[in-house]
């Protein structure tokens, strides 16, 4: 893989740990209702 494509995965990767923590604070706090499952820690998992 080319250093570019690379960098986007990584880029897009760490996007989603964000959106995700993010999204944990706020069910945390009470702001998001019923039930959140994360994938924090499983980004090695891939995508078909």
């Amino acid at each position: 893989m080319k250093k570019e494509q690379l960098l986007d995965m990584y880029h897009q990767m760490v996007l989603v740990r964000r959106v995700e923590e993010r999204g944990m604070e706020l069910y945390q706090a009470g702001k998001i209702g019923g039930f959140m499952h994360l994938y924090i820690g499983q980004e090695a998992l891939g995508r078909d």
